[in-house]
């Protein structure tokens, strides 16, 4: 395929690093290959800070800079729902 799309992935720093660590094979494997990665900040308490953080987030933010990242718009919304926060809705193209 020629284009891979990651949804909803990014919760913690374990499990970002491996979608990285898979979006880097998967784009060495086919010149052209891009990924599309969809996500919601999911903010929680962190104990350790004492803080409110989206986990994961800042662990996605310094290894997009590893890759050509281009942050795009959000599509407009056909189905009615409540999306939430929709500032926390991040949609990312990715290549090499």
């Amino acid at each position: 395929a020629d284009v891979v799309v990651a949804a909803d992935c990014v919760y913690d720093d374990v499990a970002t690093e491996a979608l990285f660590d898979a979006c880097g094979r998967a784009l060495a494997r086919r010149s052209g290959r891009i990924v599309v990665v969809a996500l919601e900040k999911r903010f929680n308490f962190e104990l350790p800070s004492l803080s409110v953080r989206a986990h994961g987030y800042r662990t996605f933010r310094r290894r997009l800079e590893e890759f050509a990242a281009t942050r795009l718009a959000l599509p407009a919304q056909r189905l009615v729902y409540d999306r939430g926060d929709e500032s926390a809705l991040e949609l990312w193209r990715v290549a090499r």
